[in-house]
């Protein structure tokens, strides 16, 4: 039948598990190499903060996006956001 292929592409990505029960996810590992770079600490990946009224957990680092590089988790509901460096601002006194 012409149009119908007998091919199929899909990509698989694994991550291992810390002690903590996180993801050693590629975003988490590009938080950890750029951190310093940007301000942040290595031990920042999966500390909480509030942005706009709402907690977050930082989970990773997009270092190709310019505008909204951070990747973030809201805390209640676990719902992925991407977000701007200032964001996460309060992180880097601590």
């Amino acid at each position: 039948m012409p149009g119908i292929g007998g091919n199929a592409t899909f990509k698989v990505e694994l991550a291992t598990q810390t002690d903590d029960g996180e993801a050693n996810t590629r975003k988490a590992a590009e938080f950890k190499r750029y951190a310093a770079m940007y301000g942040f600490k290595p031990e920042h990946l999966y500390a909480e903060f509030n942005y706009a009224g709402r907690t977050y957990k930082l989970t990773g680092f997009s270092p190709k996006a310019s505008r909204f590089p951070l990747i973030v988790e809201r805390v209640p509901d676990g719902k992925a956001f991407k977000m701007p460096l200032e964001a996460a601002a309060s992180l880097k006194g601590k």
